[in-house]
Order: C-alpha cells, then sequence, then structure tokens
C-alpha cells in the first residue's frame, strides 16, 4: 500500500478533515449533521462522499443552505410562464388595466344616463293620458336609479372572507 493508499484508508478527525477540504470545523460539523459525510469513515470514503455532495449541488438537484438552483429555475419558468401569459390576455383583449375599465364603464353609465332623461319626455310626446303628476313619478323614479347608479362602488379585490361567508354553511 503507498503513502496515499494509506491516508485515504485512515480515520481522520473533524480538524484534519477540515484542513484536507478547507473547510472549518463548524462546516465540518455541519456537514456530518446534515450526513454529508460519515464522521466514522476513513478519509477516502468521506472525500468520496464530500465531492459527491458538490457535485449533486453543482448539478442543481442537492441543497446547499437555502440555494436550490432546481427550485430557483422552476419559479423562474413559471414567472416567465405567467407573464407570457398575461401579455396574451392583454392581446386578446381579455385583460386590460382596470383605469381603462372604470373609463369604458363610466362612458356606458353616462350614456344610459343620458337615455333614462329622455324617457319622460318621449313618454309625454307619445301619451295623451299620463298626467304631468305621472310623468313627475317616472321623473322621480329615473332620478332615483341615476342615483343608484352614481353610488355603487365596485370592489374590484373583494376580500377572500367576503366570499368565503357561505362556505360553513
Amino acid at each position: 500500500m503507498n503513502t496515499i493508499e494509506t491516508l485515504l484508508a485512515h480515520q481522520v478527525t473533524r480538524s484534519e478533515l477540515g484542513r484536507v477540504i478547507s473547510a472549518s470545523r463548524q462546516t465540518v460539523d455541519g456537514l456530518i449533521k446534515r450526513g454529508v459525510v460519515d464522521s466514522h469513515a476513513p478519509l477516502g470514503e468521506q472525500l468520496e462522499l464530500y465531492i459527491n455532495h458538490l457535485r449533486e449541488i453543482a448539478a442543481g438537484r442537492a441543497t446547499n443552505c437555502d440555494l436550490n438552483l432546481a427550485t430557483e429555475r422552476a419559479g423562474l419558468a413559471k414567472e416567465q410562464r405567467l407573464r407570457l401569459e398575461m401579455q396574451n390576455a392583454v392581446a386578446r383583449r381579455e385583460y386590460g388595466p382596470i383605469i381603462e375599465m372604470e373609463l369604458g364603464l363610466a362612458d356606458v353609465l353616462a350614456m344610459a344616463g343620458s337615455k333614462l332623461d329622455t324617457i319622460v319626455g318621449k313618454l309625454k310626446k307619445q301619451s295623451d293620458i299620463l298626467t304631468a303628476d305621472d310623468l313627475d313619478i317616472v321623473g322621480k323614479i329615473i332620478a332615483d336609479v341615476r342615483n343608484d347608479i352614481a353610488d355603487t362602488v365596485i370592489d374590484w379585490f373583494p376580500a377572500e372572507s367576503d366570499t368565503d361567508d357561505n362556505d360553513d354553511l
């Protein structure tokens, strides 16, 4: 057996292993605690375990603390997919800024309000049997409807608790 084989077959202390792999004693303790190396194994086996661990990290299959390359890549791919889906929805005019939707709704409701305002005049022209009091009643009802519409608030993002109120029934 030559000198290298003898060293690799020899069991070493944590400090000696740390010197061989250029790591602190705390790092070696962490490697042992996580099961990366076996403190009772000979140096050669510990080096093999440590090198395999480094290869797994480099390949993105193993984690090193909080860094997991495969998970990070998957997260990035998901975000890119979501961004592309949103761009496609905008291009298909299925999605847009809320302010644009609010402005569009305001235009439609303003037009509806204008149409409501013409009802009393049209009724007056087309009916001889409606009295001024009848037309006043219709006008008041139309005014109430317009006020109800004007007071409407659209909650674009309702709280989840509001939508889940009936789940317990």
